[in-house]
């Protein structure tokens, strides 16, 4: 998180270095943006909006449930990268845990009304065998860039991070919530509080 605010502080000190006269009306208009965007990254930062890593209706676990769908699937390595992923989700879940408890003791939470039913976003991905997984989509048919030889041992390493990983990650996430989290967020509504 520091590093990525260091490097938000960095590009928008360059940004800010470019003499505005030499670009076109729309680059003027993309710097404009960017350095919104930028400006919003280090804000959010020092203020610690990181706290809050989700929000009513999606978040850092509903960004992953996604990951099926936007890593590339052509090779053998390919599905070695999407492996390693799946293994790591339980650490990125107690990394978030963590922020998220820090959030809890400053009673920088979301409110309460907003999680009723947001328990379903995490216990969707509870199953009780990887081929009952949307992680596991991507070892039902393999492309012909894995040579078959090799479909055998990435399947049998994607049931165990999927089950390892993934689900596991996914039960921690929502056993937090719905023991610790939700009943100490929050009860009040506006951002004022």
């Amino acid at each position: 998180l520091e590093r990525r605010a260091a490097y938000a502080r960095s590009a928008l000190t360059r940004l800010r270095a470019i003499d505005r006269s030499a670009l076109s009306a729309s680059d003027r208009v993309n710097a404009d943006m960017f350095a919104r965007e930028l400006s919003d990254s280090v804000a959010d930062f020092e203020f610690g909006a990181y706290r809050i890593p989700i929000n009513s209706d999606s978040g850092f676990h509903t960004d992953f449930a996604d990951l099926p769908d936007r890593m590339p699937f052509a090779t053998a390595k390919d599905y070695e990268n999407y492996i390693a992923r799946l293994n790591a989700f339980p650490a990125y879940v107690a990394a978030e845990i963590a922020l998220m408890r820090d959030g809890i003791a400053a009673h920088f939470t979301l409110p309460q009304v907003v999680l009723e039913g947001y328990d379903v976003t995490m216990a969707t991905h509870v199953v009780p065998a990887p081929e009952k997984s949307v992680f596991f989509a991507p070892f039902r048919k393999f492309p012909r860039g894995v040579p078959a030889e090799e479909r055998a041992r990435l399947s049998n390493a994607g049931r165990r991070a999927v089950m390892q990983g993934a689900v596991a990650g996914y039960k921690t996430l929502l056993e937090f919530m719905t023991t610790e989290y939700i009943p100490r967020a929050r009860t009040s509504i506006g951002a004022y509080s």
